[in-house]
């Protein structure tokens, strides 16, 4: 028996001796039983179950990438619908700005013309008001003369 297995002599390095019997291919024929049995019952049935799996985890990779394809989509459109809406407040903003600017300078000019006129009346008051006083003092200046005249020489000025 030796001489049909040189390999395996070979490799158990020479001291160790496999004797292979009728028990060895009572076990092969055993175990190929064993195979042919479980196959069906077992094997195929678990093969299907993985195909399966693998086929749904494919669907379902795919159907991911499409609603994430759809997604990003959706996520451009509604960018671009903000940029729309953002250039939209933008102009309307400065229509805003640009008429509260117009309405600013109006109520200036009309707050300068309102001061304008107030200051005019008001310088007109007073130089009535200056010529008032100097038409008042220019009747008393004769007194006033002659009192601060009688102070300052201690002694009686008429006028």
């Amino acid at each position: 028996m030796r001489e049909l297995f040189p390999l395996a002599l070979l490799a158990s390095g020479g001291g160790v001796s496999v004797d292979i019997d009728i028990t060895f291919l009572a076990q092969l024929i055993m175990f190929a039983g064993f195979i042919v049995i479980m196959k069906p019952l077992v094997f195929d049935p678990l093969i299907g179950l993985f195909e399966a799996r693998e086929k749904q985890t494919t669907g379902a990779i795919a159907d991911a990438r499409q609603l994430e394809d759809r997604a990003a989509a959706l996520s451009r459109q509604v960018d671009a619908e903000l940029d729309e809406v953002r250039r939209e407040a933008a102009r309307h903003r400065d229509a805003l700005r640009a008429e509260a600017a117009k309405v600013e300078a109006a109520m200036l000019a009309d707050a300068r013309l309102v001061a304008a006129d107030t200051v005019a009346r008001g310088k007109a008051k007073v130089g009535q008001d200056i010529e008032l006083i100097r038409a008042e003092l220019a009747r008393g200046r004769d007194g006033l003369a002659a009192q601060i005249a009688t102070r300052v020489l201690r002694r009686e000025v008429k006028p």
